[in-house]
């Protein structure tokens, strides 16, 4: 049985994610955010993403934070404890 290739996606995705998290970690939260939507453009599925890019916009004073932390507790409702601590309770998911 031939082995499962990878698809570009899945291999770049993790490192670009991983590199938004290093920009927001060192402030530069305008970059990460600019990696953070190209990684959501990769895989609008990944909740933690939306959750990163909250956090990062949220520092920014940017309003569409409490939109990605909507989409992240609708992409995995069990981040919504770490989402409450960084934005408050938020609106009730439908």
């Amino acid at each position: 049985m031939a082995a499962l290739a990878r698809s570009p996606v899945r291999r770049s995705r993790p490192r670009l994610d991983n590199r938004s998290n290093d920009r927001a970690e060192q402030g530069a939260r305008a970059g990460a955010i600019a990696n953070f939507n190209e990684v959501i453009r990769l895989d609008p599925r990944h909740a933690n993403t939306f959750n990163s890019r909250g956090v990062a916009r949220a520092g920014q004073g940017e309003r569409g934070a409490a939109t990605d932390a909507v989409e992240a507790r609708r992409l995995w409702p069990a981040i919504a404890d770490s989402l409450t601590d960084a934005f408050g309770p938020g609106p009730a998911l439908p």
